[in-house]
């Protein structure tokens, strides 16, 4: 017959095993600080006219905050009046504009082909009043001059043409030849990035030393739907997605994953801009799925969220729904509940170097020049599994000599492994896998949601008849003020209080630090995140030395104070992992008698842990809470005894009741902590023999 006490050994020795082999998971937030910059958003004008882009202002300004001018007949007319007025239009708005342009006039002082020199411009009836006009631009718009917008889909165009300008002639009437001794991916890399970052209108706008650039530098962006890791190795400061393009959610989350893994690994801006459907006749997406997009790349981090408005004849592609679609996402966006950066690369595939391949198919080609080759089977095979299990955390990027991901990401995976993933993760959300590092025999975190399926043993007669005699204490006992130093140590705690103050101590600190990941949902309220540094700090002076030991939140308090949004959620995490840990290692150093003691300590403390996910995972509205909750609830069943007071029965009920969609986090940890203490107290009892 096995007793009670090595049925408790059994499983914890089960858990304990199962804790090292299982990561943890943790609900994310945001990989970008939301709270602390500004999100653009706003709508293409592709119109002809002046009137036409004051109408447009007129009609999104109340919803939108960024106009960007992709107007030929105005961005490259023959003088800058009909942009510089729209300009000033937009800016009394209070909006913000990018500018469009194929190419930036010059008035080179030498002849090329014929054209576009000093002597020249005349015969066309233009003036080249590009760099003057963006010289003047910085004084007199301030920043809500965002920048250019240079060139556009150099990426797709290179994939679908061999070139990223399409044609095969440049401006001055020479054959383009950048490509014409390509015959390595390598070498392509090397041409693409080179042609584009030395083309002239490029080094106006980003080269200082060159001869006809511009008195200020300005930003430069384009739209893309492949090659994102190149174009930022060009030089954009920021690239938007392409969202749309008859791509379903995983190829929406596919083209999300390339273009924010570029960026975050050049440490650069990025953003989405969502496109037609069809382009013969040009379509826009319906307005709920436009809304649905917008939603997805404001919640995976874009800076930028914009809307492509085609005109062509003054027609526009968008009608009421689309307008009311955006209005819908401004005022969502601008809401308390706001989920910006909700999801951010916390994995990454890492591609083969110079691989610039189109990505939309298993068949797409490779730079424009070559098919599909025995590594595209393999990456599309691993890609669709990535973003079927992680959703949009979920980064892409390339093997690099000059760009570093090291530290970026929790785990990598290379192209060509082996993948067998598993493990409850959603295709549309997905959080945080992180690896957990332990010798054997050390406690490690376990599972967010940990699930023991055991059945309640039945008791030996000895065990009956003891509970049968003992009687759960009904009133909670007050504890006496801890001393300062080592409250743990042998000389100054007694051993009637050492378990439940033990738990307290890690309840004190575990809580403030499940609520500032709570807080870094959505907007960060800084203020609220001092406090609850404060209050750890608080807790480890008046806490059992052994639990905070190696606990310093000197790292928290530089981050908080800089409002570093991941840092100060990674560093959070660790807190919580290395406080976890050093609960559940209490004993397992000593004697079994010693260890024995702090079994029904390690249960509080495991079951503690769990109730804080829960309401972490309540506060993010995961849409799995509801099974943490059961889960918690089958696990205070089986840790209450058979023959005594259950003590979680009240709590338990409220967890399986499924009219109570939430739980009130004080009155939840109040209730649990004091059954604990209470239990703890018993278990204390016993084994003195009280």
């Amino acid at each position: 017959m096995v007793d009670m006490k090595t049925l408790w050994r059994i499983a914890l020795i089960s858990v304990l095993i199962l804790m090292i082999s299982t990561p943890l998971f943790i609900a994310d937030a945001a990989v970008q600080p939301a709270s602390s910059e500004k999100v653009y958003f706003g709508i293409t004008f592709g119109g002809t006219t002046v009137e036409q882009a004051k109408e447009l202002i007129d009609k999104v300004k109340s919803y939108t905050n960024l106009f960007v001018i992709a107007s030929w007949t105005i961005d490259g007319g023959p003088n800058s009046s009909a942009l510089t007025e729209v300009c000033d239009y937009a800016v009394a708005a209070n909006m913000y504009f990018i500018v469009y342009f194929n190419f930036i006039y010059q008035n080179y002082t030498s002849s090329i082909g014929g054209r576009y020199n000093a002597t020249t411009w005349d015969d066309y009836g233009m003036e080249p009043w590009h760099r003057p006009w963006l010289n003047s631009a910085k004084e007199r718009y301030g920043d809500k001059f965002l920048g250019a917008y240079l060139y556009d889909e150099p990426g797709g165009k290179q994939i679908d043409c061999g070139y990223w300008n399409r044609y095969n002639m440049t401006f001055s009437g020479a054959p383009i030849t950048y490509f014409r001794n390509v015959t390595t991916y390598d070498g392509a890399t090397r041409a693409y990035v080179s042609s584009i970052a030395r083309s002239g209108s490029m080094q106006v706008l980003t080269n200082t030393s060159y001869r006809y650039n511009i008195t200020n530098t300005v930003p430069v962006f384009t739209s893309d739907y492949a090659l994102y890791w190149f174009d930022y190795k060009v030089g954009y400061s920021a690239i938007f997605v392409e969202v749309g393009n008859k791509l379903d959610t995983k190829g929406k989350m596919t083209q999300i994953a390339l273009c924010r893994g570029a960026a975050t690994a050049y440490k650069k801006d990025w953003g989405a801009i969502i496109t037609l459907i069809d382009d013969n006749p040009p379509t826009a997406e319906s307005g709920p799925t436009m809304l649905k997009d917008m939603t997805m790349a404001y919640e995976a981090g874009a800076k930028y969220v914009i809307v492509f408005n085609y005109e062509a004849d003054g027609q526009s592609t968008l009608s009421d729904e689309h307008f009311n679609a955006m209005k819908e996402f401004w005022n969502n966006i601008h809401s308390s509940a706001s989920s910006h950066g909700k999801f951010w690369g916390q994995v990454a595939l890492v591609l083969p170097a110079d691989y610039g391949w189109g990505f939309r198919n298993e068949k797409d080609r490779i730079w424009g020049f070559w098919d599909a080759d025995n590594k595209s089977s393999q990456i599309w095979e691993n890609t669709n599994k990535l973003v079927e299990k992680y959703g949009l955390n979920l980064d892409i990027v390339y093997e690099d000599s000059q760009v570093s991901i090291e530290g970026l990401y929790r785990q990598t995976y290379p192209w060509n492994s082996t993948l067998n993933l598993s493990g409850p993760w959603l295709s549309t959300q997905a959080y945080v896998l992180g690896p957990v590092v332990g010798s054997v025999g050390a406690a490690a975190c376990f599972s967010t949601y940990w699930i023991t399926k055991r059945k309640k043993p039945k008791k030996t007669k000895m065990q009956v008849e003891q509970t049968q005699q003992t009687s759960l204490p009904t009133e909670t006992m007050v504890l006496p003020q801890p001393t300062i130093g080592h409250p743990d140590s042998k000389t100054q705690e007694t051993p009637a209080i050492k378990l439940d103050f033990i738990f307290n101590s890690f309840a004190d600190i575990a809580d403030p630090l499940f609520d500032l990941l709570m807080n870094l949902n959505g907007s960060a309220d800084w203020k609220a995140a001092e406090i609850s540094l404060e209050r750890c700090k608080l807790a480890k002076v008046l806490g059992a030395e052994s639990l905070t030991h190696n606990l310093s939140f000197q790292a928290l308090a530089t981050y908080i104070k800089k409002q570093q949004f991941i840092s100060t959620k990674q560093e959070c995490e660790s807190l919580i992992k290395t406080l976890y840990q050093n609960a559940l290692a209490l004993g397992s150093q000593g004697p079994p008698e010693e260890a024995q003691k702090f079994e029904a300590l390690n249960a509080a403390v495991r079951f503690y842990f769990l109730l804080n996910d829960v309401l972490l995972r309540q506060a993010l509205k995961d849409k799995e809470v509801e099974r943490g909750r059961l889960e918690l609830a089958s696990g205070l069943d089986c840790f209450s005894e058979e023959r005594t007071t259950n003590l979680f029965a009240e709590f338990t009920s409220t967890l399986r009741n499924k009219t109570i969609d939430f739980l009130l986090v004080g009155d939840s940890r109040a209730l649990l902590r004091k059954q604990f203490c209470r239990l703890l107290r018993y278990q204390q009892s016993i084994r003195k023999g009280h």
